[in-house]
């Protein structure tokens, strides 16, 4: 199990485990930007390079010919990935300004986002605000109204290489087809708190971030790791 780069580094670690015989049981990745952090991002690849250095390199694929996170798509890292019983993927909609929601689910794109309304803007912001995503609405039951939602996606609608444009990276195209040759379970998470949507899905502090994020971690326990849902859960 992995949050963010977590997820990579959880799937390097699977093959140093497979290598000594460990039985490879569920695999979880949240918000983990399996294709890079170039594909569809909102940062600046240069900009990248220069405040998280080389693993920002790594992230946006401009670590040389073979890119590392390119080459967790390819063998052997791909057969300890299959090895795994089962595969789970958890990504944000909307609120996650590291890592995006096509990326932590292998997908090409996000259907859950429309366009902004630009009847009431001026016509010289109206380019602008069209280029702005903003989530649908669903009618989910949550455990509160700050909790965010979930919805299992795991249909293959989307997750297809053939729908990128020819303008795309071949690496991503490979790693879009070679990922998704594999069975996955893939959950879209809607946080409710803007800007904070990458911490708060794992409760990375119980004061600030519980009432936002209980409920995904809830979500794993019961559906993964099987746990009864009457077991307590404490989140520490």
């Amino acid at each position: 199990m992995g949050h963010s780069l977590g997820g990579l580094i959880a799937r390097m670690v699977a093959h140093k485990l497979m290598l000594h015989k460990f039985k490879l049981r569920h695999y979880v990745s949240i918000a983990t930007p399996h294709l890079g952090s170039r594909f569809k991002s909102v940062i600046p690849p240069e900009a990248a390079a220069v405040v998280a250095r080389q693993t920002g390199k790594d992230l946006f694929l401009m670590d040389g010919k073979d890119p590392l996170v390119a080459a967790l798509a390819h063998t052997p890292f791909l057969e300890t990935l299959a090895a795994f019983e089962s595969r789970t993927a958890y990504g944000c909609v909307q609120y996650d300004m590291s890592v995006g929601f096509e990326t932590s689910l292998i997908r090409v794109d996000n259907p859950y986002l429309e366009r902004f309304s630009t009847q009431r803007i001026t016509q010289p912001f109206q380019a602008l605000m069209n280029s702005m995503p903003v989530a649908y609405s669903f009618n989910f039951t949550s455990v509160s109204s700050s909790q965010p939602r979930l919805k299992d996606v795991s249909t293959p609608t989307g997750d297809m290489s053939s729908l990128l444009d020819s303008n795309s990276d071949v690496h991503v195209q490979q790693m879009l087809e070679r990922l998704n040759s594999l069975t996955w379970t893939k959950i879209a998470i809607f946080p409710t708190r803007p800007l904070y949507g990458h911490v708060d899905v794992i409760v990375r502090d119980e004061r600030w971030n519980l009432q936002f994020g209980h409920s995904v971690i809830q979500h794993i326990v019961d559906r993964v790791l099987g746990i009864p849902a009457n077991a307590q859960l404490v989140v520490k």
